[in-house]
């Protein structure tokens, strides 16, 4: 891959620090209008339409496609097809990701497989939670959902399962809170924290853009948090 491919990536992750949207600045406003007017301010200002919940939640879409338009569009065919498929297939297949993997640069191929697999892990633990803790079923009702292709083996995850209640699990996972909310989120910031590794790199990989999205896709998601919450009046949770 040419360095040069990459050279406008480069500059939007540069520039990505300063125009994320601090949860600070979300939670200062008090309806829908204040934050259609924080978001006057952002890199949103040029989607927006009207302070209606429906508007907003349609402007943020908009500006994901676009972004995405933008930083996929000097991608050749096999790594076009990766990004829409990671970001833009509700269940993607997992053997037709692997199939997506394979098909780009050695030099990236290890990047990317790591990022999956660490994603992979994610909902492989979400979905214990979900099933094992929260639902109290036996482990053979569920393992069967679980992927096989994240870093942690089926052994580890088998283990996790075996977890006797919420503290149980978050123990085995390092967390030792007692809050599903709480140990829903760590699972999660984990996971993005991991991928800032990446984010801060050498510019000039496809791993870059990858994360640039994933990233933006979760501030996106904060924000539609929010406007759902004004839209309905509820209370805001830290």
């Amino acid at each position: 891959m040419s360095a040069l491919k990459y050279a406008y990536v480069n500059a939007l992750v540069r520039s990505f620090k300063t125009k994320e949207i601090l949860k600070e600045k979300l939670f200062e406003c008090n309806n829908l209008s204040d934050l259609y007017s924080l978001l006057q301010t952002t890199v949103y200002k040029n989607f927006l339409i009207s302070p209606k919940s429906d508007d907003l939640l349609s402007s943020l879409e908009n500006y994901y496609l676009n972004l995405f338009f933008k930083i996929t569009k000097n991608l050749n065919k096999n790594e076009k097809h990766l990004f829409t498929l990671f970001f833009f297939e509700k269940n993607p297949n997992i053997d037709d990701l692997k199939k997506a993997v394979f098909k780009i640069s050695k030099n990236d191929k290890k990047d990317i497989e790591k990022i999956i697999k660490n994603y992979v892990d994610v909902l492989n633990l979400i979905t214990i939670l979900k099933y094992k803790i929260i639902y109290s079923l036996k482990i053979e009702k569920f393992f069967a959902y679980l992927i096989p292709y994240g870093n942690k083996s089926l052994s580890e995850l088998k283990e996790i399962a075996s977890s006797e209640n919420l503290y149980d699990f978050s123990s085995k996972l390092g967390l030792n809170v007692n809050d599903y909310s709480l140990v829903k989120k760590a699972i999660f910031n984990n996971y993005y924290d991991s991928l800032k590794q990446v984010w801060y790199g050498y510019p000039f990989k496809l791993s870059v853009p990858f994360v640039f999205l994933q990233i933006k896709q979760k501030e996106i998601k904060n924000i539609s948090s929010f406007v759902i919450g004004l839209k309905y009046s509820l209370d805001k949770i830290r």
